[in-house]
This record gives C-alpha cells, structure tokens and sequence, in this order.
C-alpha cells in the first residue's frame, strides 16, 4: 500500500512540474525594418487586443502595465484578464488569468523576438499568448508575415 501511495505522489508530482514553468517561443522577422519591428512590439504590448469572434476567446483586459526598457531591447509586460464564459447548458463560469511576460528584442538580421512566460502556468496557454501576441505584432507590420504555430525552442 505505501508503495502504491508513494508511486502516486511521484505521478502527481511529475505532471505538476510538466504543467507549470516558463515558457519561451522566438519569433523572427525576416525583411522587416527593426525599427518597425521594435515599434509594433511594444504597440502591441501596451493596447492588447482580446477580441474575437468566437466568444469563448474574449477577454476583458482588467491591468495591462507595460515597462519599456529601450536601451536593453526588453519589455516587461504584468496583465490580468477576466471573462465570463457561457457556455451552452451550463452555469456562465468567472475565469481570470494573470501573466507577466518578457519580450527581449535581438535587431540583427533576422530581427528577432524572444517571449517569455515569466510566471507559472499551462505551458500551452502561455504559447497561446505568444502566438497571439506575434500575429498581432504581424498585422502591425502590414501582415507580411504569419506567426508560427507556437513552439519552444
């Protein structure tokens, strides 16, 4: 019994440590000016957009405070969201999310993005943000390029 007990702790631990952690994605811009990389990082970082036309990807944005740190290429990037999820036969569920994100900026060609998930969390709802917030970054750019599925390096 106690061996069984002991298996099951390892198990529980094992996947809490696969479900939490950093996350990290890298997204380049090849052909883009880096100052108009640089620019539309940080747009996006400072007017996040949550919309969708899928209602069960809206989010209201409750805090969104944004650091900019020029000199280094980096922004630091503290948010909280908050939704009301209705779904059809069920009671309306509250759901907030909390992020602090790190984008560091490398303007060498390919001028490329670093983002990182700097608190713990689902790995995968992490690379959600990164994805969006590079397809958004894109748009800015003019669409001339398409964020990658989201992926660790």
């Amino acid at each position: 019994m106690k061996r069984k007990t002991l298996a099951v702790m390892a198990l529980l631990a094992a996947m809490a440590v696969s479900m939490t952690g950093c996350t990290t994605v890298l997204e380049s811009f090849p052909g883009e000016d880096p100052g108009h990389v640089w620019t539309a990082l940080v747009a996006v970082a400072q007017t996040p957009d949550y919309s969708d036309a899928d209602p069960a990807e809206r989010w209201m944005v409750k805090k969104n405070h944004v650091y900019v740190d020029e000199p280094n290429a980096r922004i630091e990037i503290y948010r909280e969201l908050d939704r009301v999820l209705h779904r059809a036969r069920t009671t309306p569920v509250r759901e907030e999310r909390t992020w602090k994100f790190q984008i560091l900026f490398d303007p060498e060609d390919p001028p490329t993005a670093t983002f990182t998930s700097r608190r713990m969390g689902v790995p995968m709802q992490a690379a959600d943000e990164a994805r969006r917030y590079f397809e958004d970054v894109w748009d800015l750019l003019g669409g001339a390029g398409k964020a990658e599925p989201a992926a660790a390096p």
